[in-house]
């Protein structure tokens, strides 16, 4: 199997070397394109990438590339991770908000959107070419803001792709922690978009319907231990009191 990374430069893709090679001989995956556009970072990471792998004999290679057709062509699983406009774009989006009395923030409100009008297009062109060059592949974005970029993907015809987020499951993730629970037996219930979320429900194992089971959201929300050891100690706690839900 192989895998492509577009955007492959990131910081965060060293982080997923791990992760692949513990389950490299269940996906039968034999090969890591990391592609950017970017040369000189795609060195740099990539080179971290691949001394990770060699750590952790990893089973398969890790090919770097800036050649978009090259890289998804024969790809089964396709992760798309880009910042178009790099550091500066999102810097300009946020200031401009700040410039208009509004909150500057990357996936929601007005720099939301911004990003949204850079990204969907770059990740539409990619997807494009995926149904060229591999059109049996999945791809899955995580390229911010995922709600809108998937969306927008649908509306234009787009399949085989699925949104992911790394903040949607903090409330699971902070339950289980605290509780000593695996987390394969909390179930949350969470509504919102992107990275303005909320989890409204937190239940001990449930049915597999998803009913049923213990409620804990209401107990966690009322101690005080439970809110320090988590990012809901950022918020006044007459905001979190008001809102009776763990805010992601």
């Amino acid at each position: 199997m192989k895998l492509t990374i577009i955007g492959g430069a990131g910081v965060r893709t060293p982080l997923l070397i791990p992760s692949l090679v513990r389950r490299a001989e269940r996906l039968d995956l034999q090969e890591v394109w990391l592609m950017d556009i970017d040369a000189s970072k795609l060195e740099l990471i990539g080179g971290l990438c691949q001394a990770v792998a060699r750590q952790l004999d990893a089973p398969f290679r890790i090919v770097l590339s800036t050649d978009a057709r090259a890289s998804l062509s024969g790809a089964s699983h396709v992760i798309t991770s880009v910042r178009p406009g790099f550091e500066q774009a999102r810097a300009t989006d946020e200031r401009i908000c700040f410039n208009h009395g509004v909150l500057g923030q990357e996936t929601t409100g007005a720099a939301g959107f911004s990003m949204a009008m850079r990204s969907l297009p770059v990740i539409l062109d990619y997807c494009r070419l995926r149904d060229e060059v591999a059109p049996d592949a999945w791809v899955y974005n995580f390229t911010n803001p995922a709600g809108l970029v998937v969306q927008g993907l649908h509306d234009a015809g787009i399949r085989r792709v699925v949104g992911i987020c790394d903040g949607a499951n903090l409330g699971q993730q902070a339950a289980s922690r605290y509780l000593d629970v695996p987390v394969e037996r909390v179930h949350h219930e969470l509504f919102g978009l992107n990275h303005l979320s909320w989890t409204r429900s937190i239940r001990i194992d449930p049915e597999l319907d998803g009913t049923g089971g213990e409620e804990v959201l209401p107990a966690l929300l009322s101690d005080p231990k439970f809110i320090r050891s988590t990012l809901l100690a950022m918020f006044d706690p007459d905001l979190l009191a008001s809102q009776g839900m763990f805010l992601n």
